[in-house]
């Protein structure tokens, strides 16, 4: 098995996992009602791109953590990186 440690705002909140959690996803005949019952699905991920999925997970909440202690903005951080914030917003940083 595996531990996933999700990104928590500054109130404790989970906002990753509740919206995970909210799952109801159809990919061919099967209907997955929780975030466990994909992951879970032999057919649908190796146990290599698991690991690189958690992985980028936990590199994107250190990220976010890093931003938030540092006290930058998400535009801010675009600027640092050299990068439209359009593109750090699809990993929600």
């Amino acid at each position: 098995m595996f531990d996933v440690v999700f990104y928590q705002d500054k109130n404790g909140k989970e906002p990753i996992k509740e919206l995970i959690y909210e799952l109801e996803l159809a990919i061919n005949d099967t209907t997955y009602t929780t975030f466990s019952d994909l992951w879970n699905d032999p057919t649908l991920l190796t146990d290599d791109e698991k690991k690189r999925i958690d992985f980028e997970v936990a590199l994107i909440g250190k990220l976010i953590e890093a931003r938030e202690t540092k006290g930058s903005t998400k535009k801010e951080l675009a600027e640092q990186a050299r990068i439209k914030q359009s593109s750090d917003n699809r990993v929600a940083l």
